[in-house]
């Protein structure tokens, strides 16, 4: 249940912080949107989302899985930050880490 202000000042506080919160996330938005726009910036966006072990399984079978389990959590929110506001960029996102991942090889192989 959520408390009602008290008075006008109370209201006002209130509205004032709901503006700031509303401000912060369009500005975490256009951050990441600014982010996904150039290859480096997915490229860092891929690099996060890799560590934090979104492509894998986090099982370990011993305390590992819990702490792998937070980890991979915040990169489900990134992942779903990117496809909630710039699902467009992912594709190209994931063609540039396989377009590495390949050059990566051909070198390893060469």
């Amino acid at each position: 249940m959520s408390q009602r202000p008290r008075n006008a000042a109370d209201e006002r506080a209130l509205n004032r912080q709901k503006e700031q919160e509303r401000l912060g996330a369009e500005q975490e938005i256009a951050d990441l949107q600014w982010l996904m726009s150039t290859e480096r910036g997915r490229r860092i966006m891929w690099s996060l989302l890799s560590r934090a072990g979104v492509f894998r399984i986090s099982m370990t079978g011993n305390s590992w899985t819990f702490f792998n389990e937070g980890r991979r959590s915040l990169g489900n929110e990134l992942m779903a930050a990117v496809n909630d506001h710039c699902a467009e960029q992912y594709p190209l996102m994931v063609a540039e880490a396989q377009a590495r991942i390949r050059k990566s090889e051909e070198v390893s192989n060469g």
